[in-house]
């Protein structure tokens, strides 16, 4: 992983949900805003317990009444309702880091490759997976929204709750 991280350029949700809109296109797997917003911080999730110095995307995440929600996203897909999002409505880079990267487009082809294969495996696992049980698992009690939502909108689920669930979940797998 060292490799890894001294290549690991910063990324924001948007490139996420991008590689998430390709792959459900390419693979056949209609996404909803819900969908894109739990995968979105599932992939933040795993990818903070195996790279803990490095989150995965720049953008905080919310805890809001239905779960762990990245703004920017939830603004640029919630005129979809419950339908899903055309594949071709790229995610934009949100504004408060336009500066970091060429253009506003958040292009997955600048993804680190192993970083690109990971989410590939994580795509792999959860690519089937109904919103219900998304927003389920995502709602765990003890998990980082759980311990965060205080009712407002504005609270953000700190990266270190997010990083020791998730580390959690690993060594419970391992045992």
């Amino acid at each position: 992983m060292s490799a890894i991280i001294k290549q690991y350029p910063p990324y924001t949700a948007a490139h996420i949900a991008n590689f998430i809109l390709f792959y459900g296109k390419q693979d056949g797997f209609p996404i909803d805003n819900l969908k894109l917003q739990k995968l979105t911080y599932i992939f933040f999730g795993w990818m903070s317990a195996f790279i803990p110095k490095y989150p995965l995307y720049l953008d905080p995440i919310y805890a809001w009444k239905f779960g762990p929600v990245i703004k920017s996203l939830y603004n640029q897909y919630k005129h979809y309702y419950k339908d899903p999002i055309k594949y071709d409505d790229y995610a934009w880079i949100d504004t408060q880091f336009r500066h970091l990267f060429d253009n506003d487009k958040a292009e997955i082809n600048i993804m680190n490759e192993e970083i690109y294969e990971i989410l590939k495996l994580l795509w792999d696992k959860y690519k089937s997976a109904s919103s219900g049980y998304l927003v389920d698992i995502t709602h765990e009690k003890g998990g980082p929204w759980d311990k965060t939502y205080d009712g407002t909108l504005d609270k953000v689920i700190p990266v270190r709750i997010i990083q020791n669930y998730y580390q959690g979940v690993i060594e419970q797998i391992g045992k």
